[in-house]
């Protein structure tokens, strides 16, 4: 009877989870008048900075710039910056050879990417030459169409806009696969359900983008682990609603040595667990005072597992309950249903995003992704907060 109640209520909460996430997929897919707008109003008229934070990228600086030099934009109307933050290799030597603006900012005291950006955009106000700040991680590759696209955004008057940040070569490891999966399912339902709902999409690290009048106004003040979300935040606290540009799109490298994606996933979760404890409050005081339903969908973002998780729980706990408890039953049921309904789930993203045979076939692997994910999920979240260090990418 214990066993039966225990796992009527954990089928009953990632059922809603699932609800939630089907609700944000079918919102995904309304039509939007906002949506149109931007497809018709590039006008290449707006003028960009894009900055490129790197720590010790002399690796991948150089094709990331080879990106943003083919990028289909006059190139009068954008600036490229390189800002190489605490280097001890040869990033501002590449940065240089390819005739690109470098900025060197050194302070061993305020390592990480939040201190570079912070000092970064106090110097680029400074600078007559932006209409709109653009933020490039040095591992990323930028579609050609980038700019246009930003620009189109901006043109009708959006603040902030995150790009669609994807994963280059999905297909090489069964890592690269799952986390790919990941991405399908939060660019493609997630994120565009958040907006039309209302609320904010999430800002990614790379392919950032924020309107001259945004930075002059509030800075960057985002210094934690999670500078992005943290910033994410900060903006809607004020007002500031991060829009989702679909058709603009970067790609990034991400950790494929298991040691490097554990550091990071920890790293993540302490900083998503430091945020809960920091800006919970304040947003569920703006969602009652404010009667702000956005802000919930933001709560729920820092709360709610990552797809790799709840896929870990959801196929854990159907597979147990087919063992323990076979002959029908309300839990049985349940689990059935939130089994079957998160496979759907995860097909949809699959054929939306037009998924690889190849990338469809890694995924066999991810059970061993997922007891990895779990592990560090309970291990880590609570723990102090590690010093900043950048992501091994192979």
């Amino acid at each position: 009877m214990l066993i039966e109640t225990i796992s009527l209520a954990l089928g009953s909460a990632l059922a809603l989870v699932l609800i939630y996430y089907y609700v944000l997929a079918v919102a995904s897919l309304w039509p939007s008048r906002k949506s149109k707008r931007f497809a018709s109003e590039a006008s290449c008229k707006t003028r960009f900075v894009v900055i490129v934070p790197a720590h010790n990228e002399e690796r991948f600086l150089g094709r990331t710039l080879r990106s943003l030099s083919e990028l289909d934009y006059p190139h009068d109307h954008f600036r490229t910056i390189v800002v190489a933050h605490n280097c001890t290799d040869h990033t501002e030597e590449i940065a240089r050879s390819t005739h690109v603006e470098c900025w060197v900012y050194t302070d061993p005291s305020r390592r990480g990417k939040g201190h570079a950006l912070q000092w970064a955009f106090a110097r680029v106000l400074d600078l007559d030459c932006a209409d709109v700040f653009v933020v490039i991680d040095a591992d990323t590759v930028s579609d050609s169409q980038l700019l246009r696209v930003l620009d189109s955004y901006f043109t009708c008057g959006s603040k902030a806009v995150q790009a669609y940040h994807d994963v280059l070569q999905p297909e090489s490891t069964p890592m690269a696969s799952l986390t790919y999966l990941g991405y399908v399912l939060s660019r493609h339902f997630k994120y565009p359900g958040r907006v039309l709902l209302g609320s904010s999409a999430n800002l990614l690290g790379s392919g950032m983008a924020f309107s001259r009048h945004v930075i002059e106004e509030h800075g960057w003040n985002a210094l934690s682990i999670s500078e992005d979300s943290e910033y994410q935040i900060q903006l809607y606290m004020s007002g500031i609603k991060i829009e989702f540009a679909s058709r603009a799109r970067v790609a990034s490298e991400i950790p494929t040595r298991m040691h490097a994606y554990h550091t990071q996933q920890k790293r993540w979760n302490v900083g998503r667990y430091r945020l809960r404890r920091t800006y919970v409050p304040a947003l569920l005081g703006k969602a009652i005072r404010d009667r702000d339903g956005g802000a919930l969908h933001l709560i729920a973002d820092l709360f709610v597992p990552s797809y790799t998780i709840l896929g870990g729980l959801v196929y854990a706990g159907w597979i147990a309950q087919a063992l323990l408890a076979p002959m029908p039953g309300s839990a049985s049921i349940l689990w059935h249903a939130v089994g079957v309904s998160f496979s759907l789930y995860v097909i949809a993203g699959l054929v939306v995003a037009k998924a690889s045979p190849r990338v469809c076939a890694n995924l066999a692997f991810a059970p061993i992704f997922l007891i990895s994910r779990l592990a560090i999920a309970t291990a880590g979240s609570r723990g102090s907060e590690p010093a900043w260090t950048r992501s091994e990418r192979s």
